[in-house]
C-alpha cells in the first residue's frame, strides 16, 4: 500500500500487451521500453536451498501492472500480474511446493519507479501534501497459507519537494 492520496495512470505510459507466456521467452524485449516503469530487486525464499537475490522490472500492462523478476543473466523467472486501485497495489502469487515441505515465498521487493508520463498526466502522483514526520510510510501485507497468516512491513521514503 502506498502512502494516502497516491494515485497511479496506466494510461499515461505505453502498455505492454505480451502475454505472460511471450514475456517469459523474449525477456523485456516483448514490451515497449517505455512501458518499463520501474526497476529493483527481490529476494525469493527458497525454503532449504536458501534465499535468491533477483532483478524486478515494473512493467504497464494494462489493466495491470506486471513485476518481473529476473536472474542477473536477464532470464525471467515469473511473471506476476498486480492490479492497480488508488494507492494499492495487489498481487496473488500461486503457491510453488518446494522440497521439505516449504512454499517459495517474496520476502522483499525494492523497486523505484520511474518519472513517466507527461507532468500533466504522470504514471504515478504523489500524495499533495507531507506528513510531519517528512517522510511517506509504505505498507507490505503479505497473506501467507497457514501457519503464518498476515505479516506486516512498513518502510519509509523522505518526501522530496
Amino acid at each position: 500500500m502506498f502512502p494516502r492520496g497516491t494515485r497511479f495512470r496506466l494510461r499515461s505510459v505505453s502498455n505492454c500487451a505480451a502475454t505472460d507466456q511471450q514475456i517469459i521467452a523474449d525477456g523485456l524485449a516483448a514490451c515497449p521500453a517505455r512501458s518499463q516503469v520501474g526497476t529493483g530487486d527481490a529476494t525469493l525464499f527458497l525454503g532449504a536451498a536458501g534465499l535468491l537475490k533477483t532483478t524486478a522490472y515494473v512493467v504497464a500492462t494494462r489493466p495491470t501492472v506486471a513485476i518481473v523478476f529476473t536472474t542477473d543473466s536477464g532470464a525471467v523467472l515469473r511473471v506476476l500480474r498486480a492490479t492497480v486501485n488508488r494507492n494499492r497495489v495487489a498481487a496473488t502469487i500461486p503457491a510453488v511446493q518446494l522440497p521439505g515441505g516449504y512454499e517459495l515465498a517474496v520476502t522483499q521487493v525494492r523497486v523505484s519507479l520511474r518519472r513517466a508520463g507527461t507532468r500533466a498526466n504522470p504514471f504515478i502522483r504523489t500524495p499533495k501534501t507531507c506528513p510531519r514526520s517528512g517522510r511517506w510510510k509504505f505498507v507490505y501485507l503479505p497473506r501467507y497459507d497457514e501457519p503464518y497468516g498476515v505479516q506486516r512491513s512498513t518502510s519509509t521514503t523522505r518526501c522530496r519537494g
